[in-house]
C-alpha cells in the first residue's frame, strides 16, 4: 500500500505488487553494507536487505507515476524516465539508508552502581538520579521514573529497581545491543571476583527513545548477578574514554577490538569449559592472521606482554585451542592435553588463557588505564588467614606469575 511521501499510514490507499530479484538484491545489500554507514557492518545481511526493500516500498510513489497500475514485463529501470531515476536517487541520498538518525537505547543494570556519571559520544553510564540530565532532548522527561525499569510513569505493568543506566546512541537496535556487549565486556574486566555470583533478583530489558516517544521490552539481565556490586568511579573514566573512542573510529583495528570485547562479554557468565573457546576467539580477534593463526598469536602476546612469557607454555595453550576449536574435543576437559598441562604447570589452562587474554586487552586496547578493582573480600580473607582457616601459603603458578 502506498501514497504520497507525506501520507500517514491510514492514508496509503493505493496498492501495488513488487517482485524483487533475490540475487540482485543480495549483491546490492552486500555492497551497501560495505560502503554505507559504519553501524551496518554489525548487522546480518538479511536486515540490510530489509532496509533496502523498505526504502523501495516507502518511496514507490516516485515510480508510480510512470509504472502504476501497469503490469511491467521487465524491471523498473527499463520503464521509467531519467527524471524519475534522478528523483529516486535524490530520495535515496537523503534517506535513513545514507543519513541514519541515531536514537538512544537505555539498558537497565542492576548489580552495577555509578559513583561518577560518564558521558561519551557513543554511550553514557549514569546513576538513576542523573538519567534526566543525560536525556536533555526528551520531550516527556517530566514523566521519568529513573529508579525503575521501564523509566516512565505511563508504562504499565511490571517494574523493577536498578543500580544504573547504560545509554547507547545508535541508529539500530541490533547495533545498540552489540555496542552494549562490547561496553559491558570492557567493564567485566574490572571486578576482582569476575565469576563470583549470587542468587539476588536480577532483571533486564531495553528502552528505545525515538521521535519524542518510547518503546520497551523485558529480557535477560545485561550484567550477571555479581556477588558484590561493581562500582564505577571517576578512576574508571580514562578507560571509558578510550572505549568511547573505539566506536567513533572507523578502521579495521577498532572493529577487531570491539569484536574482541564482545567475545569477552559472552565469557562473563559462561561456565569454565565454555569460556575457553570464546577466549581463543578473543585472542584471534586481537592478533590472529588466517594464514598463520598460531604463530601470529604467539608473536603478538610475547611482543605485547614481554618475552618473559614462557613460549613453550603458551604454545601448549595454543595446541589445546586447536583441539577444542578444530573438533578434536567437544570441550577442553575431553582433550588429552588438558591433564598433561596440569601436570606440567600445576595450573588450570583455562585460568592461564583468561589471564593472558585480559592482560592483552588491558595493554593493547586500554594502554593499561583499565585497572582491576580491589578484592572487596580482602579484609575477610586476611582475618581467615590470621585465624588459620585459610592457608597463608597459596600457590602462584599462573603463566603471568612466572
Amino acid at each position: 500500500m502506498f501514497g504520497p511521501p507525506s501520507a500517514r499510514h491510514w492514508e496509503k490507499n493505493l496498492g501495488a505488487e513488487i517482485h524483487f530479484n533475490k540475487a540482485a538484491l543480495m549483491i546490492a545489500a552486500i555492497e551497501y553494507r560495505q560502503v554505507g554507514p559504519e553501524y551496518l557492518r554489525g548487522l546480518p545481511i538479511s536486515e540490510v536487505e530489509s532496509k533496502i526493500t523498505d526504502f523501495i516500498m516507502e518511496n514507490y510513489y516516485i515510480l508510480a507515476g510512470e509504472t502504476w497500475p501497469c503490469r511491467l514485463a521487465s524491471d523498473f529501470h527499463s520503464n521509467v524516465s531519467e527524471k524519475v531515476k534522478t528523483d529516486f536517487a535524490a530520495a535515496l541520498r537523503s534517506s535513513n539508508l545514507f543519513r541514519p538518525v541515531s536514537n538512544t537505547f537505555l539498558f537497565p543494570l542492576v548489580p552495577l552502581k555509578v559513583e561518577e556519571a560518564f558521558q561519551g559520544s557513543a554511550f553514557f553510564l549514569v546513576p538513576p538520579s542523573q538519567l534526566s540530565a543525560a536525556l536533555p532532548d526528551l520531550s516527556n522527561s517530566a514523566q521519568l521514573t529513573p529508579s525503575v525499569f521501564p523509566p516512565f510513569e505511563e508504562a504499565q505493568g511490571k517494574k523493577f529497581p536498578l543500580g544504573s543506566w547504560l545509554g547507547v546512541i545508535s541508529p539500530d537496535k541490533r547495533d545498540a545491543k552489540k555496542r552494549r556487549s562490547a561496553i559491558l565486556g570492557a567493564l567485566s574486566l574490572l571486578p576482582y571476583n569476575r565469576h563470583m555470583f549470587s542468587g539476588r533478583n536480577n532483571d533486564g530489558g531495553v528502552c528505545e527513545l525515538k521521535n519524542g516517544g518510547f518503546s520497551y521490552s523485558f529480557g535477560k539481565p545485561h550484567v550477571p548477578a555479581l556477588m558484590n556490586d561493581l562500582i564505577i568511579s571517576e578512576n574508571d573514566h580514562v578507560c571509558l574514554k578510550k572505549l568511547d573512542l573505539l566506536f567513533t573510529t572507523s578502521n579495521v583495528p577498532a572493529r577487531r577490538y570491539i569484536r574482541a570485547l564482545e567475545y569477552v562479554y559472552r565469557t562473563w557468565e559462561a561456565a569454565a569449559p565454555d569460556r575457553f573457546p570464546l577466549l581463543c576467539m578473543t585472542l584471534d580477534s586481537i592478533f590472529g592472521e588466517a594464514s598463520q593463526a598460531t604463530q601470529s598469536v604467539l608473536d603478538g602476546v610475547r611482543g605485547l606482554l614481554g618475552t618473559h612469557i614462557d613460549e613453550d607454555r603458551l604454545r601448549k595453550l595454543m595446541k589445546l585451542r586447536a583441539s577444542v576449536i578444530h573438533g578434536g574435543s567437544s570441550e577442553i576437559y575431553d582433550s588429552k592435553k588438558y591433564p598433561k598441562y596440569w601436570k606440567d604447570y600445576e595450573e588450570d589452562p583455562i585460568v592461564d588463557l583468561e589471564s593472558i587474554v585480559f592482560a592483552c586487552l588491558r595493554t593493547k586496547i586500554f594502554e593499561n588505564t583499565l585497572q582491576v578493582h580491589p578484592d572487596p573480600n580482602a579484609h575477610y580473607i586476611e582475618q581467615a588467614i590470621a585465624a588459620g582457616r585459610i592457608s597463608a601459603n597459596r600457590d602462584k603458578n599462573g603463566i603471568l606469575d612466572t
